[in-house]
């Protein structure tokens, strides 16, 4: 009776924790999906931004904004924040790769290509996470994952030829948008591995301080003797619009999101969630920039949805 008792007890330990993993990993696949919806939006309102001022200026106050907030979170003890005693290496490593060079990379690569473009260029995230998440991590993908994330980049390629073919993407833009895509594989693997020893807020946190202090930096050097650049766009209802945009939604709450679902969730499963991107900012910007939509878009975009839903169904299998 008394064995049968112990079994009972530990059959429903394991049934409650398989229950709070399952809404963890619920959580986290939600948090996943609204961090890139956002981000989605984020190309337009960085390209809203860019007519104002500079990318170094851009991002500077983008950071600065972010930390600024933050900062006062922390103050006013809305959240919790306790990194004594910890080695804040791996949280300076996160901030390299996320946000210095990738926003380099992506503010730049905007530049001399198509927001469309970009979008479509960052969703190939996933299929290097894939293996960068199986080298590093030991998270090895199911053959049916890997089978719909290649579907989404089949329908990334297709957008990009598309794109290509007008004459507005430039080549050096492409290579600078490669650079944004290694370091966001390389942040993706990096906060899934401190997940651990560090929280979504302390990670966040961390990637803005350094964005912060090195945009500011860059943008000082870079605008040497005319400081009356950092004023100017503060006279420009668009650029506080974006700045808003950029700085809360697209920063704070989204990076939050995004660090928390790579604690529960996967690299392969994470990352997936990226293509959404593509899907926003491609019909973000045929309704607000108005570069134009073909058929080929459209069968691009639901190629790279099922792709995301494949992806995320054959995980759920596998776990």
């Amino acid at each position: 009776m008394l064995l049968k008792c112990i079994l009972l007890f530990f059959k429903y330990i394991k049934t409650r924790s398989q229950i709070m993993d399952k809404t963890n990993t619920n959580k986290a696949m939600a948090a996943a999906f609204m961090a890139n919806f956002i981000f989605g939006f984020s190309f337009i309102f960085s390209k809203m931004g860019l007519s104002a001022t500079s990318p170094s200026i851009l991002l500077a106050y983008r950071f600065i904004t972010a930390v600024v907030v933050m900062t006062l979170l922390i103050a006013t003890k809305k959240v919790k924040f306790n990194i004594k005693g910890k080695n804040i290496m791996p949280l300076l490593l996160i901030g390299l790769f996320q946000p210095v060079i990738y926003f380099i990379c992506e503010s730049y690569g905007l530049i001399y290509t198509t927001a469309t473009f970009s979008a479509v260029m960052i969703a190939l995230v996933p299929i290097a996470s894939l293996a960068f998440g199986a080298l590093f991590l030991g998270e090895i993908p199911s053959f049916m994952q890997v089978v719909f994330s290649i579907l989404s980049i089949v329908g990334v390629v297709l957008m990009a030829f598309q794109e290509s073919s007008t004459g507005s993407v430039q080549l050096i833009g492409i290579f600078i948008l490669i650079g944004a895509i290694i370091s966001a594989v390389g942040f993706n693997v990096t906060s899934r591995k401190y997940s651990s020893q560090f929280s979504a807020f302390e990670r966040t946190y961390f990637m803005f301080v350094l964005g912060g202090i090195f945009f500011s930096e860059m943008a000082l050097v870079e605008n040497y003797g005319h400081f009356e650049r950092f004023i100017e766009p503060l006279s420009s209802p668009t650029f506080l619009v974006s700045i808003f945009y950029l700085s809360i939604l697209s920063s704070i709450a989204a990076f939050l999101m995004m660090n928390y679902s790579t604690t529960y969730l996967p690299v392969a499963r994470t990352t997936a969630f990226s293509n959404i991107i593509t899907v926003v900012s491609v019909f973000a910007g045929i309704v607000f920039l108005h570069e134009g939509a073909d058929l080929v878009s459209i069968i691009s975009s639901i190629m790279i949805i099922v792709g995301v839903w494949g992806v995320q169904k054959m995980g759920l299998n596998k776990q």
